[in-house]
């Protein structure tokens, strides 16, 4: 769980925070998915990421792609989420 900074709750803040989870196995894809050379940087995202990773600085249309996930049917969103965990492996900041 992630705790704001104390300035977000002073009385007068008007600061808002806001996280998105996505969760789930790496082997939801079966158990050797990620292992193949093509997956690398995924895999590694994965492995770093352990319990949980956090981002910070990503582009609004990255942004927006993770939150749109919730709106495709099953199968598109599995290939959305590589495709994610794919420009994620790239971002510099977590």
């Amino acid at each position: 769980m992630w705790l704001n900074d104390e300035v977000y709750f002073q009385d007068d803040s008007t600061l808002e925070a806001e996280a998105v989870s996505i969760h789930f196995k790496k082997e939801f894809l079966g158990p050797d998915f990620f292992k193949v050379p093509e997956m690398k940087p995924i895999s590694e995202l994965l492995d770093r990421a352990g319990r949980g990773i956090k981002f910070t600085d990503l582009n609004r249309d990255l942004t927006n792609k993770i939150k749109k996930l919730i709106e495709y049917d099953a199968t598109t969103r599995i290939y959305k989420t590589i495709e994610l965990l794919y420009a994620l492996s790239k971002h510099e900041r977590y």
